[in-house]
């Protein structure tokens, strides 16, 4: 990887460490006592197309319930996205403000490598002022769409922006 290649990778990174972080800020917030947030050990990031096929997903934020017995039912997955600047939609802030007929939701790929079905997205603005939850109970309500990405085909899981809460960050 040349120079510019991993600057901007390491870029990506603390971006995406980013909008993680206030995720967990705004989670401790509003979950109170019966939950704990725990973040997964982070993985390394693939070089090959098989070596990113092969790992799976682990999610980036768990909620664990400290008062359910069961492991499957106490832990909620929370996966964390962050639109980027060039997005045509990357400073929306209520839902009336977003002008597009869907929401991406994640890569259909992506998704089938996910240990665990995720209890939620939080999909950031790129200023971090405000973001989107699309709750994993809404999955029925998910289309699959194809697009054009750097020259390859790629399939998306989107959903009606109706389906989804958006909530504006006043101050944390």
């Amino acid at each position: 990887m040349g120079n510019h290649e991993e600057t901007q990778s390491r870029m990506n990174d603390a971006r995406e460490q980013e909008s993680i972080d206030l995720a967990i800020k705004l989670l401790i917030k509003s979950i109170g006592e019966k939950y704990v947030v725990l973040v997964p050990a982070v993985k390394p990031k693939s070089g090959t197309k098989e070596e990113a096929l092969a790992n799976s997903d682990d999610g980036d934020i768990w909620l664990v319930n400290l008062q359910e017995v069961e492991v499957v039912k106490a832990v909620k997955i929370i996966e964390v996205k962050r639109l980027s600047d060039d997005n045509v939609m990357a400073h929306f802030e209520t839902r009336e403000s977003w002008k597009l007929p869907n929401f991406i939701v994640d890569g259909v790929i992506q998704l089938k490598r996910k240990k665990h079905f995720p209890y939620a997205y939080m999909c950031f603005n790129a200023k971090l002022t405000a973001y989107a939850v699309i709750y994993g109970h809404t999955y029925n309500y998910w289309e699959k769409q194809k697009t054009n990405s750097n020259g390859g085909i790629k399939e998306y899981y989107v959903v009606d922006p109706d389906k989804i809460k958006f909530v504006k960050i006043d101050g944390i």
